[in-house]
């Protein structure tokens, strides 16, 4: 292929949705299908500090071939540890690469960062994400259920970044199960059974007492999570409870999603290759005074029972690594991701 010039700007997330989209699918979208409602919900958000570098052909009409979205930590981030910079996603145009072009974007988004006062940059992991961190392979035979091979990573990738200074972390997951498979009972009420607890979808009624479970035993991200959730669209439907029975103290919660969800769910990010009756789950918690009593087991079966209820079957749970745990479910790894990060 000839060499050809390219102009490197930052340039506005409003004005270049539909061209992101399109280059994000023609480059990523066998494996991570963007549907433009994901990319406005997740990248047109209030009170995030984020700058999106553009890479585009001189000649002969100024076509993308090139984007990555950068991004400071969120403002429930901890004051008194370092400045986190965060690289969401960097999409090149298939047919433009090995031009440099990933390279030079990388570069804005590091050195707008440090203008922000990064001293730590995270590869994903942004608030709110796309990935948990960077894509990898997942070992054959932990494929997925979708009769075709799991993401496969381009040795490149993580050579990529690795190269320029980048270390991994850690490794995380995305699980996946049909729940047509799994016996869940005959109704979530039934499946949760708990002495002094009981199950239930939110209500407006509940929830402040949602949110307050939430500022005192996962105070930081799931917290703000669900508060921009209800702000932004979340549904009740979508969000299932543990409740004590006497005091109607919320004490368990999980985020549930399928079809009919007004805001997507991570579980839901890439439900283009799910078939049309996908499902999600995550985040799933319980207070730390009600641990060792199986809440959390029953709150996490009651949960993929009302999923089941509602006609889901391919259900997948988001960055984790309780493999383990979710296994004794039938979830198996579907994606896995690689955490990096560097000092700047």
């Amino acid at each position: 292929m000839n060499h050809m010039e390219y102009s490197h700007s930052q340039e506005s997330p409003q004005s270049t949705v539909g061209e992101v989209v399109s280059l994000w699918n023609k480059s990523l979208g066998n494996h991570f299908p963007l549907e433009e409602r994901l990319y406005r919900q997740q990248v047109l958000f209030p009170r995030q500090k984020s700058a999106l570098f553009v890479a585009r052909q001189t000649e002969p009409d100024a076509k993308m071939v090139g984007a990555a979205l950068a991004r400071i930590s969120a403002a429930f981030a901890d004051a008194r540890q370092p400045v986190v910079g965060h690289v969401s996603f960097i999409v090149v145009d298939p047919d433009q690469r090995r031009q440099g072009i990933g390279t030079e974007l990388l570069s804005l988004a590091e050195s707008w960062c440090k203008r922000q006062g990064t001293q730590i940059l995270r590869l994903g992991s942004d608030y709110p994400h796309f990935f948990p961190g960077v894509p990898v392979s997942i070992p054959p035979q932990e494929s997925s259920l979708l009769g075709r091979a799991p993401f496969s990573e381009d040795v490149t990738t993580s050579e990529f970044f690795a190269k320029r200074g980048f270390r991994a972390d850690w490794t995380e997951y995305d699980l996946i199960a049909d729940l047509k498979t799994i016996d869940l009972g005959s109704s979530p009420h039934e499946v949760f059974a708990q002495t002094d607890y009981h199950f239930s979808l939110c209500s407006d009624e509940l929830r402040p007492a949602t949110l307050e479970f939430l500022s005192t035993s996962f105070p930081g991200r799931w917290y703000q999570e669900m508060v921009d959730g209800f702000e932004n669209g979340l549904q009740n439907e979508d969000v299932a409870l543990a409740v004590q029975n006497d005091s109607k103290k919320v004490v368990g919660f999980a985020r549930i999603g399928s079809k009919t969800s007004s805001h997507l769910s991570p579980g839901l990010f890439w439900r283009g290759l799910l078939g049309p009756n996908s499902g999600a789950l995550g985040p799933i918690g319980v207070d730390s005074s009600c641990r060792g009593k199986g809440l959390g087991l029953a709150l996490l079966r009651a949960s993929l029972s009302e999923l089941k209820r509602r006609g889901v079957d391919l259900t997948v749970i988001d960055w984790t690594d309780l493999v383990g745990f979710y296994g004794k479910l039938g979830f198996r790894p579907w994606k896995a991701y690689r955490g990096m990060s560097k000092q700047v």
